[in-house]
Order: structure tokens, then C-alpha cells, then sequence
């Protein structure tokens, strides 16, 4: 008998995205539905690397808030505990 061991890649997502802003004429936040269809990418990247057999290991954001920037307040928080998701132990 043959034994074959299968070591499945993984992968990590770390996106940004434009924060959420209240509509400008009448002040409400987008809801969840209006949102998914301006954040896609994760979904999408997700779907594409699975079907390829990736596994997924972590994802993560950070907002932007405008087009070009800057980045939201405590963005260096979020990427230190992303990539204490996927440090590899010794």
C-alpha cells in the first residue's frame, strides 16, 4: 500500500475597501445588502482560490476612507492581529 500525504496550499486575504458613508440625502448608513454589493472582492477572491483547492486560513480589511485614502484609525491593530493569524509556528 501507498500512502500519499497531501499538503493543501493555504492562502490569506488581506483586502482594502472603501468605508461605508451615509447617504447624502437622507443620512443613513448603507445596509447590509447595499454594502455587499460595493464589498465584493473578498467573496469573489474566495470563490476563485477555493475552486483552485486552496484553503483559506484568514481574511481581513482595512476600510479606506476616501478613494485615495487614508486608511481608517487603528489600521496598524488590524494588520498586526492578521498577521498574528498567519505567522507559521518554528
Amino acid at each position: 500500500m501507498k500512502i500519499e500525504y497531501f499538503h493543501a496550499s493555504k492562502y490569506a486575504l488581506l483586502t482594502t475597501e472603501l468605508a461605508p458613508q451615509p447617504n447624502k440625502k437622507i443620512g443613513q448608513m448603507p445596509s447590509e445588502e447595499e454594502l455587499a454589493k460595493w464589498q465584493r472582492l473578498i467573496p469573489i477572491m474566495n470563490e476563485r482560490l477555493q475552486a483552485k483547492g486552496l484553503t483559506k486560513i484568514a481574511e481581513g480589511k482595512i476600510l479606506v476612507t476616501r478613494l485615495k485614502g487614508p486608511l481608517e484609525d487603528g489600521w496598524q491593530k488590524k494588520v498586526e492581529a492578521f498577521a498574528a493569524q498567519i505567522s507559521i509556528p518554528p
